[in-house]
């Protein structure tokens, strides 16, 4: 929990669509399609398939640049390295939509970007950066720049960017900053799915061979920068695609991601992906190719290639192409099989053509491609291709020494990709047909435990205490808490509130998380009234006396310290750096009991366990990393998620991802159930249907916390309206909703007359409270159940019902207490025994909390 923040946070504040972290789908659309911008409707099918075969021989010297072509091959100038399929997307807050190429061999995403020093033509208008509000440049002292390469420092009146660089064979290149935005893939379900802080090449100075309908590169390759790496833990590590054959109008390709990506069932073969010399590049092993029945083995004048990787799998070549002793061997005997006229190719550039029969169909024999561990069977659509209306030729071609096993070779199967598995899966696959592919696990959402710091599954919970013991602890915290969001108030004497020193802000409920890479489990606080996530990490200098292992983030692949001069350590506020040698932003918290954490802000893949057994995982996530941490912190619990409603917490931080969404369900104190409170993300958190009522988020001088207007309470049909004090008030919000406060703390003023007619209504003998803590209390009733009239919280818009477990609570065998309490002024908590039961969602595009009558227990 932060303390109360006077720290002006200038951050993110995105509005975008939901991320089903089950997987999703996006359209790849062939560079030929109508749907295509590059499409040229003069052009005949043929024309577009003598271009695409240019581009095969040409992307050959991407692949590999010393490589010389077969002397059968054309000589044509090499062309940039274009792809043959598209993907939409978008950059930035508002998204900016863009068309680049998908190509699995490449790992930059760059566009085109405005203002631009020297740009080629491009026909769609350029992406602004300064018109989005989440672009970051990216600093050259990153470890994002060191890992891109050829990269240097520009500076102009401000922090060093880092530029970028990448040149083609051709001779084409782009030039500019690198940056993070928003990215934001359109969904085959009519949703968007948006991923926050993705490095991007914002080109501005791009000159070659380019398209000028098109606007770079949506890199899908196996390095560092690229989409499936940046992405990676939020898809699981796994894209697919699914090639329709070309000339199919009427179907799009399809991108899956995640759950969606995941290949399997009958006819599924698979092959490992072997280390190469270019990371970037997918290498499998070839070991052989059969035409019927006559198997060819590989051969190649290359020794290096015997034991490695030997044949590059790739969307964007259209054409299959083998070294030349080994093609000459598989058209033998291909054309062995085929007893048709043969007849030279149009261009001259396929070399075993035939003339077409009447129907067009060509009957040709069934070839094998024999991978390590997984034979993928050719058909005709997969080997053969009209080049005019009279020949059809085999789709393959001789280079020198090298291979790539191109897309014509791919459609019609299901190709997916486990980057943690590191294997390429082939299924037979009418890729005309296929849908969206269901995975309701997580469809929409995700939900995760929200543990009750009392609770025998919580690290806190302590067997030797007595329920009412530990309510008399949680009381006390909620009299504490108070002074964290309203640090100027007193509580009211009259209600005899123990004096003791003010503990920091221990919130009620903690949430189970992970940090790094591989995942370090971390049990931490959950928190509505603060923002910044941090944990204790190691080494510490002065950690508190920790329980559990401490975070070793020199063990995390992932963790990257943040520069002190970058946008994010800036609008921290209470940062610096820690050094000239080391510019390492350096974070400080301080609480109202002069507790601390001190550290290092970082970023991070944050993992959350689902309900549903399986993890989620968000990366880039900045988190203070506590080295020096002291007070009177608990041993059994490791630091802070903060859910708060400003820039730096946990929701504003994943929340593209879950379409700012969150609620939870808290089950009753003390619950007979085993059940755990939940709380739930994205379409999960939705909260909707017969009895949700819903009331405005009012902005309020923090950020972080959430205000809502009380407009009265009702004891029955007896309404008492809330009358403030304070004239600054009036229209504004006067109240905090706070998961972390056990009671509900009202203004003095309605507070005594709440009392009063709740006293009215019931018919019991008063006593004290065992502590004195609570006015209110009564002589349980032998059945425990005491008659508490209804009362009902007026809020702006939406009346909340309260029940008697919303209201009073026992503190002892034998005395039940009201649990709500009073403040001097006009600050106010609603509470969690007050949200207990119902299901609390929280929309922060809506600027809405809802609330709706639930048993949490059957949750």
């Amino acid at each position: 929990m932060a303390a109360y923040p006077n720290i002006l946070f200038v951050f993110l504040s995105l509005t975008l669509p939901t991320l089903c972290f089950c997987g999703f789908s996006v359209e790849l659309i062939h560079r030929d399609s109508p749907k295509s911008p590059f499409y040229n409707p003069i052009e005949t099918p043929f024309q577009q398939l003598n271009n695409a075969f240019h581009r095969s021989f040409s992307r050959v010297n991407h692949f590999y640049p010393k490589s010389k072509a077969s002397q059968k091959t054309p000589q044509s100038v090499i062309t940039s390295n274009q792809g043959e399929y598209l993907v939409k997307y978008s950059i930035g807050t508002p998204p900016f939509e863009v068309m680049g190429i998908a190509d699995t061999g490449s790992d930059l995403i760059w566009s085109q970007c405005k203002p631009c020093d020297q740009c080629y033509n491009q026909t769609t208008p350029l992406f602004d950066p300064s018109k989005s509000s989440t672009y970051e440049p990216v600093s050259c002292y990153s470890r994002v720049c060191q890992l891109l390469g050829k990269t240097y420092c520009y500076s102009a009146n401000g922090d060093p960017n880092c530029e970028y660089t990448v040149s083609y064979g051709d001779g084409s290149h782009s030039q500019g900053t690198l940056a993070f935005d928003t990215f934001t893939l359109d969904s085959t379900t009519g949703s968007s799915v948006a991923f926050t802080k993705i490095s991007i090449g914002c080109g501005v100075n791009n000159a070659g061979t380019f398209d000028s309908k098109g606007s770079g590169i949506v890199g899908l390759g196996g390095g560092v920068v690229s989409l499936i790496s940046q992405i990676g833990p939020s898809i699981d590590f796994k894209f697919s695609y699914c090639l329709v054959p070309l000339f199919e109008s009427k179907s799009i390709s399809k991108l899956n991601f995640g759950e969606n990506a995941v290949v399997a069932g009958p006819g599924t073969v698979s092959t490992p992906i072997i280390p190469g010399p270019v990371d970037t590049f997918y290498y499998l092993k070839l070991e052989g190719m059969s035409v019927g029945s006559k198997r060819i083995e590989f051969i190649c004048d290359s020794t290096s290639n015997v034991a490695n990787g030997n044949i590059i799998i790739d969307s964007g070549t259209t054409l299959t192409i083998l070294p030349e002793k080994f093609y000459t061997k598989l058209e033998l005997e291909v054309a062995a099989h085929i007893n048709l006229e043969r007849v030279n190719s149009t261009d001259q550039i396929l070399s075993l053509c035939y003339q077409s029969p009447p129907n067009n169909a060509i009957e040709t024999p069934i070839i094998t491609a024999h991978f390590s561990g997984a034979d993928v069977v050719l058909n005709s659509l997969n080997t053969f291709i009209s080049v005019s209306n009279y020949v059809t030729c085999f789709a393959f071609a001789p280079m020198a020494t090298n291979s790539i096993f191109g897309n014509l070779a791919q459609m019609n199967y299901l190709v997916g990709y486990d980057l943690q598995r590191k294997t390429v899966s082939f299924k037979p696959t009418d890729c005309t047909k296929i849908g969206k592919l269901e995975s309701e696990a997580l469809k929409g959402g995700f939900s995760v435990q929200l543990i009750h710091r009392d609770s025998s599954k919580s690290p806190l919970y302590n067997p030797s205490e007595s329920a009412f013991q530990q309510l008399k602890s949680a009381f006390q915290r909620s009299f504490n808490r108070v002074n964290h969001f309203y640090p100027k108030s007193k509580v009211s004497r009259k209600t005899k509130t123990p004096q003791s020193v003010i503990t920091w802000n221990h919130g009620e409920y903690l949430v189970k998380y992970s940090i790094g890479t591989p995942p370090f489990e971390v049990m931490g606080v959950f928190d509505t009234g603060s923002d910044l996530i941090w944990s204790q990490c190691k080494p510490c200098k002065e950690c508190y006396n920790q329980t559990n292992p401490l975070f070793d983030y020199s063990k995390s692949s992932t963790y990257e310290p943040i520069h002190c001069k970058s946008r994010v350590c800036k609008s921290l506020g209470e940062a610096n750096c820690y050094s000239h040698s080391d510019p390492t932003c350096e974070y400080t918290v301080i609480y109202g009991d002069g507790s601390h954490s001190r550290g290092f802000l970082a970023f991070d893949t944050l993992t959350l366990p689902s309900t549903t057994d399986s993890s989620i995982a968000f990366p880039k996530i900045f988190f203070g990393c506590g080295v020096n941490n002291g007070g009177i912190f608990d041993p059994k619990a490791s630091g802070i998620v903060g859910v708060g409603g400003g820039a730096v917490s946990l929701i504003s931080q994943i929340g593209p991802s879950i379409d700012f969404k969150f609620s939870y369900c808290l089950v009753p104190l003390f619950s007979e159930s085993e059940s755990t409170s939940k709380l739930n993300f994205g379409e999960n958190a939705v909260v909707a249907g017969p009895g949700t009522v819903s009331t405005p988020i009012i902005p309020g001088p923090v950020n972080t916390f959430y205000y809502l207007k009380l407009k009265g309470m009702s004891v029955g049909s007896k309404r008492i309206e809330l009358i403030s004090d304070s004239k600054s008030n009036n229209g504004k919000g006067n109240i905090i909703i706070d998961s972390g406060t056990t009671l509900t703390f009202l203004p003095q003023k309605l507070y005594t007359k709440l009392e009063s007619e709740v006293a009215a209504q019931i018919k019991l003998e008063r006593v004290h409270s065992p502590e004195h803590v609570l006015s209110l209390c009564y002589k349980s009733p032998s059945n425990n159940a005491i008659e508490a009239p209804i009362i009902t919280a007026h809020f702006s818009g939406a009346d909340v019902v309260l029940n008697s477990l919303n209201t009073f609570v026992s503190v002892s065998d034998n005395v039940t207490c009201f649990a709500f309490a009073p403040v001097m002024r006009s600050d106010s908590i609603f509470g969690n025994i007050a949200q207990m039961n119902h299901l609390v969602g929280y929309d922060l595009q809506k600027k809405t909390v809802s609330f709706k009558p639930t048993d949490c227990s059957k949750m």
